[in-house]
């Protein structure tokens, strides 16, 4: 499924196509099209974000989970947003985009600096718990369990799927064992 976030426009759009349908657009008008045409439309000038995600709202979502994970004592990983590492992503993105040199107000850069050192360290603690706690799961399984799926990204989906293929293709050439 497709992130979508609402913006609002700062110009008359006209004949706008969303992958999906036509909109067309007056000054002012709230509307929740695909990341990546809200990107673009921001980019460009045609549109703001109604909420635009910072630094600060993905650190606390980051340190909440890591918090909780931490404290956990399951053996499966909690379940968190699917779309938590994509919004990692965006504002870190963002956040390399920012031209230091014409931003006036320094010491918010600064600080906005050492909270995206902070949500580094945070998203890798985070990860590598995760990771840890579902590798310990699916060793010795033939499949990757459902409620381990149904609580993982799916960058991290992919990531354990990927080293289950490998490990089996070892198991196979190694071992001589026949993974099914």
């Amino acid at each position: 499924m497709e992130d979508k976030v609402k913006i609002i426009a700062t110009r008359e759009i006209s004949d706008l196509f969303t992958g999906e349908n036509f909109l067309r657009l007056g000054k002012g008008m709230e509307v929740e099209v695909p990341r990546w045409l809200a990107e673009y439309l921001v980019a460009k000038g045609y549109a703001k974000y109604v909420k635009e995600i910072t630094i600060n709202d993905v650190l606390k979502k980051v340190s909440s989970y890591n918090f909780l994970e931490k404290k956990s004592l399951d053996d499966y990983p909690r379940e968190i947003d699917k779309n938590l590492y994509k919004y990692v992503k965006l504002v870190m993105e963002r956040f390399e985009e920012i031209d230091a040199s014409s931003v006036q107000d320094k010491r918010s850069l600064i600080i906005q600096y050492m909270n995206l050192e902070k949500l580094k360290n945070q998203i890798l603690e985070l990860a590598s718990i995760r990771i840890m706690k579902s590798l310990r799961l699916m060793l010795g399984l033939d499949e990757i369990p459902v409620d381990l799926i149904e609580r993982l990204a799916n960058e991290e989906l992919s990531l354990i799927s990927e080293i289950k293929s490998d490990i089996d293709v070892w198991k196979e050439k190694v071992l001589g064992v026949e993974v099914q």
